[in-house]
């Protein structure tokens, strides 16, 4: 009984290390310049699942939010991404995500990542406390622009996939801000069920475990403009494939001087294929303790009947 407890403590370990090692952050949330000087990457990440006065769920939204929040964590540390999905998505949610919990951690230099993905228009977009007679707790670009304000950093990479979402964007237009939005402000921002996302946000997602690719001019990083220039043929390709009842065009306003980068090439392709390689090396280890332990307790069983049956 001792023997066949110790093995089950060790094959409960190793699942346990197992774990551990895959939830385990591989980077620090940071970049480095030409210079070497290092900066922060914050990221606020929101997702609202809700039902639009037309009847349209965005059923994806939350994926989509989820998805971003454990990619940019994988590369960042889970410490440097705020996460607002269901009940934390609400306009006051948002006001604190931005003005308690990020404004104390970023400063000029640090880089700012603000993704919203849900039902919305031109005017505003939806949260998940919305009142269906009442614009109250909607959250309206004017609202969101004073926050951003507030902050500091000069670099700011907002991503927006909601119907309208373009229109929204032109009252964010200060300087040192990309916006990438998922259509002009007369137009919707489709949901893929082929692939469970946004359309717009599944190109970024893709794109994002795809560093080189997203690496335009070649040189070993990866910018907003050119996430943007990754999806934007990529949407526009996909609704040739599969027309919609209306089309769909990403925009961009770059209002930062020069490209703003947000991560290397290294920094990205780095934590795919470690968490690939850790995930292969423990499952592996994993898979071998387990068998080598049920066949050594198999053996065992079978020596225990056999005295058995030699002593009757």
């Amino acid at each position: 009984m001792r023997f066949i407890l110790c093995l089950s403590i060790l094959c409960i370990l190793l699942v346990l290390l197992f774990l551990a090692s895959c939830s385990a952050k591989t980077t620090e949330g940071s970049v480095n310049t030409e210079d070497q000087e290092v900066i922060n990457l914050w990221a606020v990440i929101v997702g609202v699942r809700i039902l639009g006065e037309s009847g349209s769920e965005t059923t994806y939204a939350i994926n989509d939010a989820m998805a971003l929040s454990e990619q940019l964590s994988s590369s960042l540390g889970s410490e440097h991404v705020k996460l607002l999905i269901n009940s934390d998505a609400t306009k006051s949610g948002v006001r604190n995500a931005i003005t308690e919990w990020l404004d104390p951690k970023e400063n000029a230099d640090d880089i700012v990542v603000l993704y919203m993905a849900g039902h919305g228009t031109h005017e505003f977009l939806d949260m998940y406390d919305s009142l269906g007679e009442s614009t109250a707790n909607d959250l309206y670009p004017s609202e969101l622009d004073i926050w951003l304000d507030a902050l500091e950093s000069q670099n700011m990479t907002i991503m927006f996939d909601f119907c309208g979402s373009g229109g929204f964007s032109d009252s964010l237009t200060d300087a040192g801000r990309v916006i990438l939005s998922g259509c002009t402000g007369q137009e919707k921002c489709w949901q893929d069920s082929k692939n469970d996302h946004g359309v717009f946000s599944f190109y970024i997602l893709e794109g994002l475990s795809k560093p080189e690719e997203l690496d335009g001019n070649n040189d070993l990083n990866v910018s907003a403009e050119e996430i943007f220039n990754y999806v934007q043929p990529k949407v526009a390709a996909s609704f040739q494939q599969y027309p919609p009842p209306s089309p769909q065009h990403p925009q961009l306003i770059d209002n930062h001087d020069g490209e703003l980068i947000l991560f290397s090439v290294e920094s990205l392709s780095q934590n795919a294929t470690q968490s690939n390689n850790y995930s292969y090396i423990w499952g592996g280890l994993v898979l071998v303790s387990c068998v080598v332990c049920t066949v050594l307790i198999i053996r065992r069983r079978r020596k225990s009947n056999d005295k058995i049956e030699l002593l009757h």
